[in-house]
């Protein structure tokens, strides 16, 4: 069996060497991009096989040779590679491929003090998704908050501190109410008055927003229509001030 490592960052794959438990990497060419630098002199030190958020079945014709193909992907942000490895413990480790595998690379897992999850095969795209969600997008949505604590007057320091309680919240209350039962706000309560002034609001100060903002809101609608707490007309003339609100900006 051998391990690969699904980057083209060479730092990463460095500190990953460092397990003892590398023996390669999988990259492809939007990878690649991401680094910079010569081809030939990033090639020289990484293995090229098609993989990332493209499931193991790309690599089926070297599975048909007889070669065994397992994915093994830390459910963790490198944004800093020191706070990426000390993440790992703890983490979640998605794995895909060889039934024969699976069971090999969950001991890894555990090993290195991760909780391995099987994924169905075919399902990686999908998953690659949301964490791409709860990672990147979920800076976005950071970004955004923090361009509108801006216009209040907070930096964006100040606008960590002040809204990341009430996202900590808000995540403590999923995990203990279910996703459905912790959404709060004015879409839960049919407050279009609270939303005509926030939809005025972006116009106004950060219309770069907005298309975040409105489909949020249409998420949200959608889930307190789904818990009964909104009534259809209700929810349906909120939908008709966010619809609105996008194409006075069009």
């Amino acid at each position: 069996m051998k391990i690969f490592l699904d980057t083209a960052e060479i730092d990463e794959i460095r500190t990953a060497a460092r397990w003892g438990i590398l023996d390669g990497v999988t990259t492809n060419p939007t990878l690649f991009s991401r680094v910079g630098g010569s081809y030939d002199d990033v090639l020289e030190k990484i293995c090229t096989i098609t993989s990332g958020p493209v499931s193991a079945e790309v690599l089926a014709p070297a599975m048909a040779a007889g070669t065994q193909i397992g994915s093994f992907h830390p459910l963790v942000a490198f944004a800093d590679t020191e706070r990426a490895v000390a993440a790992l413990h703890g983490a979640t480790v998605a794995i895909e491929g060889d039934d024969d595998l699976a069971a090999l690379l969950a001991t890894m897992a555990e090993r290195m003090g991760a909780r391995a999850v099987r994924l169905a095969p075919g399902t990686k795209a999908a998953y690659h998704a949301a964490a791409v969600l709860a990672a990147g997008g979920f800076v976005a949505l950071l970004d955004a908050i923090a361009e509108l604590g801006a216009v209040a007057g907070l930096d964006e320091a100040g606008a960590l501190e002040i809204y990341g309680p009430l996202i900590e919240g808000t995540l403590g209350n999923a995990r203990a109410l279910g996703i459905r039962a912790s959404l709060t706000g004015p879409m839960t309560r049919g407050d279009v008055g609270t939303l005509t002034a926030h939809l005025e609001a972006l116009h106004a100060h950060a219309p770069g927003v907005l298309a975040l903002y409105v489909a949020a809101a249409h998420r949200e609608i959608d889930l307190a229509v789904e818990r009964g707490a909104l009534a259809p007309e209700t929810a349906s003339a909120m939908r008709d001030s966010l619809s609105n609100a996008l194409a006075r900006q069009d």
